[in-house]
């Protein structure tokens, strides 16, 4: 599970935290602290467009994954939800579309409700850091596609949640270190995420494949623009 670390020591991942340590923290704060990944905004046409679409006879998987991977808060709560059906060794699915089959997609839209960002007055700044993840997103699936050396699907998702602590910020998540962690870097600490994708987050290996997707998430942010202004956290008026 993903825990907050409630003595402001900031986050830890699950896997690294020794077990009584685990406990106790599990013991002395409140549950709503524990899962902060869970109070991830979505945005309110995701959630109107999923509605939509379960009142079909049949889903539409490829309608839906786009859909999802419009919004990144949707992308973080599905491969949340995913991560936590599969063990740490045999991984996640490794492609969203894999992920969406794999869940109850009635459930899913029953964890999604009271979690939109209802309008810009309130949250702006939370509506400006989605934009530019998906900014980036794009891309990222541009320019490996120009290159050839990473899928353009793997990149878009890379892109995605490489939002450089901008969400963790807006949202006010926990620390770690004294740092506020993009959403793929604590995904790939938890294990949440797909295999080809988890390297795009590697922080410590200078392999070949590890610089590639350092050339295309830093380019990719540099034709994004620089980071929407998220001086406003939202942090615990979140639901």
């Amino acid at each position: 599970m993903l825990n907050e670390n409630c003595n402001n020591r900031g986050w830890t991942a699950s896997w690294g935290r020794h077990k009584d340590d685990y406990e106790d923290t599990r013991l002395t704060c409140p549950r709503d602290e524990l899962h902060f990944l869970d109070r991830v905004l979505v945005l309110p046409g995701t959630l109107f467009a999923l509605e939509l679409l379960l009142q079909e006879p049949r889903i539409d998987v490829g309608l839906t994954t786009e859909l999802v991977l419009n919004d990144v808060g949707a992308a973080i709560h599905v491969l949340c939800c995913v991560g936590r059906e599969y063990s740490w060794t045999a991984g996640v699915p490794d492609r969203m579309a894999e992920c969406l089959v794999a869940l109850d997609l009635g459930d899913l839209l029953h964890s999604l409700h009271g979690r939109t960002i209802l309008h810009r007055s309130r949250h702006a700044a939370a509506s400006a850091v989605w934009e530019h993840c998906a900014a980036v997103a794009n891309y990222a699936s541009m320019i490996a596609e120009a290159t050839g050396e990473i899928s353009a699907e793997d990149a878009y998702l890379a892109g995605l949640l490489d939002d450089r602590g901008a969400i963790a910020t807006v949202l006010g998540w926990p620390r770690h270190n004294g740092k506020r962690l993009a959403a793929g870097e604590i995904l790939a600490a938890e294990r949440m995420l797909p295999g080809a994708v988890g390297p795009a987050f590697d922080q410590v290996s200078e392999s070949r494949r590890t610089k590639e997707w350092k050339y295309i998430l830093d380019t990719a942010h540099h034709l994004a623009g620089s980071q929407p202004d998220q001086t406003t956290s939202l942090g615990r008026h979140i639901v």
